[in-house]
């Protein structure tokens, strides 16, 4: 790394992990998964076609979730990849742009 951390990171995420994963996980859970007005309002809002997801050079999960079945790391595998079995997860959307 360039830089180390700013002081006070670590302690800031941690707390913040207790939080979030630990006494308000249900809560958030029951917010981003079961809530309907954010469901609705979130599910395609960061979805594109597929042709404009290449053209815009998305990657990774921005482009799965476009409906690209592509994984670099399966592709052209590194590191351990090529010792592992996986599955490439992408979705069907219609996309909004």
């Amino acid at each position: 790394m360039a830089r180390d951390l700013p002081p006070g990171w670590v302690e800031q995420c941690r707390q913040f992990l207790r939080e979030v994963g630990g006494e308000h996980f249900d809560e958030t859970d029951r917010f981003l998964t079961r809530n309907r007005v954010f469901v609705d309002r979130t599910r395609t809002s960061a979805c594109c076609r597929k042709e404009v997801a290449i053209d815009y050079g998305a990657t990774g999960p921005n482009l799965r979730g476009s409906g690209v079945d592509f994984r670099f790391a399966k592709a052209h595998p590194y590191l351990v990849y090529d010792q592992l079995e996986f599955d490439v997860p992408s979705v069907s959307v219609g996309g909004l742009l």
